[in-house]
């Protein structure tokens, strides 16, 4: 392996470590309903797609959709784990595929698994989301039934 070759790899690990705090900020900013330092996790012309909510683009837009929609419903209390995360570095542009499993308290305590797909940008302020998107539940039963209706 040459210098070169060996500082490329070095360079695209840095990225996905990079990558991976990102989500970890954006689970535990929006656990704790820090909305700043969750809509921060975006790029300024970023995307969020939750839901049926519908794509939301934009700082703002985003912002206003996790208040209307999370705020007091998500709380640290109900268990937010982020995992297997599949990265892809290509330059200054990286996919990312994620679990998240979430613990639901309350009469009758559930997990439910969900997933994450995303497209990330550097900014000059790092890593940041161009495109999210969160799906719950996953796997859908269609998909764990082969497709079948």
């Amino acid at each position: 392996m040459t210098l070169t070759e060996l500082e490329k790899q070095v360079g695209e690990l840095e990225d996905i470590e990079a990558i991976k705090r990102l989500q970890r900020l954006y689970v535990y900013a929006l656990a704790s309903q820090q909305w700043d330092d969750m809509v921060d996790c975006f790029a300024d012309d970023g995307i969020a797609d939750v839901y049926d909510w519908g794509p939301k683009k934009g700082k703002e837009e985003i912002g206003s959709m996790f208040r209307e929609n999370f705020e007091g419903r998500v709380l640290p209390t109900h268990g937010h784990f982020v995992t297997q995360p599949i990265i892809e570095v290509d330059g200054d542009k990286a996919t990312g595929i994620w679990m998240l499993y979430l613990f639901l308290p309350g009469p009758e305590m559930t997990w439910t698994q969900c997933r994450y797909d995303c497209e990330y940008v550097r900014t000059g302020g790092g890593w940041k989301f161009g495109y999210m998107k969160f799906t719950r539940p996953w796997p859908s039963e269609a998909v764990v039934t082969g497709g079948k209706d």
